[in-house]
């Protein structure tokens, strides 16, 4: 981890996306030891964008936050391809990589 947020502080490395998703655990609550703080994968640099996606409201202490409903395949699939700038074939998978 500690390599990856090198390269994302390094001075020419300005155009970066970096997505916490689903963020279920509050670090704040002592009893749960599998809660982590997401601060630990910020990277030390004043550049790039950091999107955390969580149902925790005490994370917009770190930026603003934004309520967001969910979305059904078509409506996906049409963001995707708006912002790809292509159509998108076959069915619609998410993968996810746990931290």
């Amino acid at each position: 981890m500690r390599e990856c947020l090198h390269w994302l502080s390094l001075p020419s490395n300005r155009r970066w996306l970096l997505i916490i998703d689903n963020v279920d655990r509050d670090y704040y609550n002592q009893s749960d030891t599998q809660a982590y703080s997401v601060e630990a994968y910020f990277p030390p640099a004043d550049h790039g964008s950091i999107i955390i996606t969580s149902r925790l409201a005490g994370l917009q202490t770190h930026g603003a936050g934004l309520e967001l409903g969910t979305v059904g395949e078509e409506q996906a699939r049409s963001i995707l391809e708006n912002n790809a700038g292509k159509t998108i074939q076959g069915k619609l998978e998410i993968a996810c990589t746990k931290l």
